[in-house]
């Protein structure tokens, strides 16, 4: 497990960030000042949320962590807080990814900002090695492992290059992409068409017939069938072998 990392200073924000910090700005315009004079210190301010957002992420195995903490403006004057200021994360706001970190004060005088920030997540995962087609069975030689920030990817991703090989590609994917759930498929054991064997019985009595999918399936899905002698359309579940089982 690595402990997470925190950088200031970085270059790039998101929309939503600037969005963020432009509110609490405008909110804070007039914060309040103690009558000392003494000013809260903006890289306490950082630190503080720097701090807390690496205490609230969770890694595993060989995740890594990275805490990036917005710019908070300088020319903001908050009475500086006879205590480390509480901090809490905004309402909605994530552990992964664009987020917003609430700060507190209670004394000597109350107030309250809105830091944006980001969290980021390194970790190695399953991409393309070579290009791959659509409808492409995946095999080892077609993957490779790297490490990537992941906060961003949606649909899920994978760690394990044994997961995704035999699955076929839902699209064409390019070297280098990041395979996600979107992207893959269980293998088609039936397609539309196929002349099947239907079986169907329990204990020692089985009943097997000739029949014709009527729709792709892959291993454990439930597709419709025809029976070639009846012509009676039936429902059953995809068997590694490629038989179709129709429960009793």
């Amino acid at each position: 497990m690595q402990p997470p990392t925190t950088i200031d200073n970085p270059t790039q924000h998101t929309t939503g960030l600037a969005i963020a910090l432009a509110c609490t700005l405008c909110l804070l315009c007039s914060a309040p000042t103690s009558q000392a004079g003494e000013i809260e210190s903006i890289e306490r301010l950082r630190d503080t949320v720097a701090t807390y957002l690496s205490a609230i992420t969770q890694t595993t195995g060989t995740d890594e962590i990275e805490v990036l903490v917005g710019q908070i403006d300088a020319r903001l004057r908050l009475a500086r807080c006879d205590r480390t200021p509480s901090a809490s994360l905004a309402p909605g706001a994530r552990t992964s990814g664009p987020t917003t970190v609430n700060l507190r004060c209670s004394e000597p005088v109350q107030w309250s900002i809105f830091v944006p920030a980001r969290i980021e997540r390194h970790t190695r995962v399953v991409v393309v090695a070579r290009p791959i087609a659509r409808e492409q069975r995946i095999q080892a030689s077609d993957l490779r492992r790297e490490r990537q920030e992941v906060s961003s990817l949606s649909g899920g991703f994978f760690k394990d290059p044994n997961a995704v090989i035999g699955m076929e590609a839902r699209r064409a994917l390019t070297p280098g992409q990041v395979i996600t759930s979107a992207h893959v498929a269980p293998r088609k054991l039936v397609e539309r068409g196929q002349l099947v064997t239907i079986y169907s019985g329990s204990g020692g009595l089985m009943v097997r017939m000739s029949g014709e999918a009527l729709e792709d399936g892959a291993a454990g899905e439930r597709i419709r069938v025809r029976n070639r002698s009846s012509r009676r359309i039936v429902e059953g579940y995809v068997e590694p072998s490629g038989h179709i089982h129709v429960p009793l």
